[in-house]
């Protein structure tokens, strides 16, 4: 409902939703996410640290000189970083691990699989585009081309697109 409102039931039998919410996966929730920190910047810690790559849209802010966003998201993550490692440092060890080991991985036999690297350099140019045309809808896009891998049910971060093309109020 966040995202799509009075759709909200009929977006349920999209396949992408329905794999999500059946996986139990978080893009749902990272969709709402890309909505609501380009607002409240601090939510980029959220996807920083869940996912990582959908974190590009923190570039938004930066490409548009937005340098207090930038900071507000760098420092809500380095907070969330310093109290969780303060907690459990072993945690942190074990995730940076298993990034690592995944790094370079070839996409699973159910992933659509469309080289990396191509479809990060895409999304550094989308997202230039979105920022310097004000195109905060693109921010998606990006997140999307900017996953390692893509399933059928990351589609879900295009639910954000609707609600990013109406202006927030107090924007010409």
């Amino acid at each position: 409902y966040l995202l799509v409102g009075r759709w909200a039931a009929p977006a349920l039998l999209l396949p992408p939703v329905a794999i999500e919410l059946f996986a139990g996966n978080v893009n749902l929730w990272l969709a709402v996410v890309l909505v609501y920190a380009l607002r409240h910047p601090a939510l980029w810690a959220v996807p920083l640290l869940t996912k990582v790559a959908p974190g590009i849209g923190v570039a938004w802010h930066v490409l548009r000189g937005e340098w207090r966003a930038a900071a507000v998201a760098g420092a809500a993550t380095a907070a969330v970083v310093a109290v969780s490692y303060a907690l459990s440092p072993d945690a942190w060890a074990a995730w940076i691990a298993l990034l690592r080991d995944n790094a370079g991985m070839a996409a699973p036999w159910n992933s659509i699989a469309v080289p990396f690297l191509p479809r990060l350099a895409l999304a550094g140019g989308v997202l230039i585009v979105a920022a310097r045309t004000d195109r905060a809808w693109l921010v998606p896009v990006a997140t999307l081309l900017a996953m390692p891998v893509i399933w059928p049910a990351t589609f879900v971060l295009l639910l954000a697109v609707p609600r990013l093309r109406v202006r927030p109020e107090g924007r010409g």
